[in-house]
């Protein structure tokens, strides 16, 4: 498993949330206003792609749209990879990793 501390974050992306399926994890990094729209219980669909076996795919990141917390992550063929919450995943916001707990109880 990827360590999570060690990824790098864009400036205009700061947020990163991982999730893992299959043998690897996967990334969502976003901006910090999109991070406090779903922080907020705000629904949010992002699109990532990642490459599995050599192939590119495309990752659908849904935040909150099974309720506050909730997250899937469904690919290409209309496979889910990750069904969970927030607290199932590492998040990094800059050079820290954080917690869901913590963030939603601050």
């Amino acid at each position: 498993m990827t360590d999570p501390v060690a990824k790098r974050t864009k400036p205009d992306r700061p947020v990163v949330v991982s999730v893992e399926w299959g043998y690897d994890l996967h990334d969502c990094p976003m901006s910090l206003q999109t991070w406090k729209r779903i922080v907020a219980g705000n629904p949010v669909r992002r699109t990532e792609p990642y490459w599995y076996e050599g192939q590119r795919f495309t990752g659908e990141w849904s935040f909150n749209s099974d309720g506050p917390g909730s997250l899937v992550v469904g690919y290409d063929d209309g496979g889910e990879g990750f069904i969970g919450t927030l607290h199932d995943a590492f998040i990094q916001v800059g050079d820290k990793d954080v917690k869901w707990q913590d963030v939603v109880s601050a």
